[in-house]
């Protein structure tokens, strides 16, 4: 009986990824990554990845004027970033992980040029029809695995001009791992133009477990798989070569909205 106890809680605890005599199970980058990828491109018939990654009509989304409000409050935010930059509008741009366009369709009717970068191809291609919808045709998605960074930054690196506007919310939390993360930072500022702005949410750890950075069991963590303490993702952007121009917070979901200038970029 005993050791029945004891073989349900040692597999208990590789399901977790927990302590296990001093040794942290953990799954490799690779499979984290291959993991994720599957789990995104379920919005292709699956309703609730369909709202998770902000689909038109589902879920939460089911309200019209909820799924168009995501757009209004990132039009506003580039407003406030281009004003801290001290610089003009913004022509083209990049959005990391569009999703369902909610961000696209209030932003890329303002740009002449639009790149969408995912890793399901469901979500550029409701992006795009989201885009098309709004009369904006001038969209370019780029499809990237994740289980292999440096094909996704050949892909972006061959496939993108690049742009004034960097942009990724909701997206730095599920990646596969917060080094996956850190590259994006790094490929990001290779993408901007050298005045280019860029705005980036994260989801910052604050001490609690549940907000902790994963490293195991990606379905099943995947809103909470990635975090950042908030001084530290400030730090890795001076690192990568941004000028960091202000944060904002928004403790009860520990989101950190970092509004970022390239460096050597100066507000006139």
């Amino acid at each position: 009986m005993a050791q029945d106890l004891i073989r349900r809680a040692t597999r208990a605890l590789r399901r977790q990824g927990a302590f296990l005599s001093g040794v942290m199970l953990t799954q490799s980058e690779e499979k984290r990554a291959a993991e994720a990828a599957q789990f995104w491109s379920e919005s292709e018939n699956n309703e609730t990845i369909k709202d998770k990654s902000h689909w038109r009509g589902f879920g939460r989304y089911a309200d019209d004027d909820v799924w168009l409000k995501i757009g209004h409050t990132r039009l506003h935010e580039l407003e406030s970033l281009l004003a801290l930059a001290g610089r003009g509008p913004a022509q083209s741009m990049i959005e990391w992980g569009p999703g369902g366009g909610s961000n696209a369709v209030a932003l890329a009717p303002t740009m002449q040029k639009f790149y969408g970068v995912d890793i399901s191809q469901a979500n550029l291609d409701e992006c795009g029809r989201q885009l098309r919808s709004v009369g904006f045709t001038n969209y370019d998605p780029v499809l990237v695995d994740p289980a292999n960074i440096d094909l996704v930054k050949d892909a972006c690196l061959a496939g993108i001009e690049p742009v004034d506007f960097f942009l990724s919310v909701a997206v730095f939390q599920h990646f596969p791992s917060k080094a996956f993360g850190l590259e994006i930072l790094s490929l990001a500022n290779r993408l901007m133009k050298p005045d280019g702005v860029a705005l980036i949410q994260i989801r910052y750890d604050d001490g609690s477990i549940r907000m902790r950075a994963k490293n195991s069991n990606y379905r099943e963590n995947a809103m909470f798989f990635t975090s950042y303490k908030i001084d530290e993702f400030w730090i890795a952007a001076e690192e990568r070569g941004f000028r960091p121009l202000a944060l904002k917070l928004m403790p009860e979901v520990c989101y950190a909205y970092y509004f970022l200038a390239k460096a050597g970029s100066q507000a006139t």
